[in-house]
């Protein structure tokens, strides 16, 4: 499910969700795109390979702050998720968010309870 495939789903779900930017994380391998969800932060990663998405979700951290040797201060609770070849980040705390990516991608991998 690539990135615009989600923020379809997403909106189609009620969500209002923009394209904001393009972004580059240091730590992972992808380049990503930047959505917003009702005003937070949603980052995803597509990589060429479920493979590759693997190797890099393997190096986040329980908790999502630290991804292999990098600590990371994310502006908000990061929940992480990753579905093939994709890894997402939503920095928020609506659960009505969460709720909608767990239905999307699966269960968080890391981050925040």
């Amino acid at each position: 499910m690539p990135a615009e495939e989600l923020a379809k789903r997403l909106r189609a779900r009620g969500l209002q969700v923009e394209y904001a930017n393009a972004i580059e994380q240091p730590f992972f391998a992808a380049p990503g795109t930047v959505y917003t969800v009702e005003g937070a932060d949603l980052q995803i990663f597509v990589y060429s390979t479920e493979s590759a998405a693997a190797a890099d979700a393997s190096r986040i951290a329980p908790s999502g702050r630290s991804v292999g040797t990098s600590a990371v201060g994310w502006i908000a609770p990061p929940h992480i998720f990753r579905k093939g070849p994709m890894i997402v980040i939503y920095l928020g705390s609506d659960s009505r968010i969460r709720g909608e990516l767990a239905a999307a991608l699966g269960n968080q991998i890391a981050g925040a309870e």
